[in-house]
């Protein structure tokens, strides 16, 4: 008998904590900060999280003209780059909200003029620098699966560099950087869509027929 082989995609439901059954389950999700809607987890308001399917992705870009890092969505660098910027894409450094969402809190950039140096941060200011808009919006404490958004500085050079890596992080304060702290908590750059402690993932499985 002749197989075919059929792409069929499946949507697995995995438990990423390793809880079970529902009781453990409900108690993992409080304390990770992700109970349900209306709920009375200990993070952010109620418990709630905010919607990940709403986040979206943000980079790093860095120009050469005024020997600056800073983060922003694509949209905004292509938008920029065409008018009047020269930056230059350094890659996807994590996931946010570009509108307010339960929970969340603005990461606010300021800029100083003496050296063109970004900031990024949840602070409502910086000592010398200046506002410069809101450029997304993240968690304030590391809740619903969020992990920290690491600031490295360079003071001899005028330049912030932001990471999620905590190892990249340590190769640049090893180097001469120093500690800037974390700007805020964010969502990690993952294909795997997690929320409430559970992870869905699609699958190609091939059946015979």
């Amino acid at each position: 008998m002749q197989i075919l082989a059929s792409l069929v995609t499946v949507v697995i439901f995995i438990n990423i904590l390793g809880v079970v059954g529902a009781v453990e389950g409900d108690s993992a999700s409080k304390k990770s900060g992700c109970g349900k809607k209306g709920g009375s987890g200990s993070g952010g308001q109620g418990g709630n999280c905010a919607n990940i399917t709403a986040a979206v992705t943000y980079i790093q870009a860095f120009s050469p003209q005024i020997k600056a890092h800073t983060l922003d969505t694509r949209a905004a660098f292509v938008n920029a780059d065409t008018t009047q910027g020269d930056w230059q894409f350094q890659g996807k450094v994590f996931r946010a909200w570009e509108t307010q969402e339960t929970s969340t809190v603005p990461l606010n950039r300021f800029l100083t003029q003496v050296n063109q140096d970004y900031i990024f941060t949840t602070a409502s200011s910086v000592s010398g620098f200046g506002a410069n808009g809101v450029v997304a919006y993240v968690y304030p404490s590391q809740i619903c699966g969020s992990i920290p958004l690491l600031g490295a500085s360079n003071s001899a050079a005028g330049d912030h560099y932001y990471t999620t890596d905590a190892h990249e992080h340590a190769s640049l304060t090893s180097g001469g950087w120093s500690d800037a702290g974390i700007s805020g908590y964010v969502l990690p750059l993952d294909d795997a869509v997690t929320e409430h402690g559970m992870e869905w993932r699609s699958y190609l499985v091939l059946f015979p027929v």
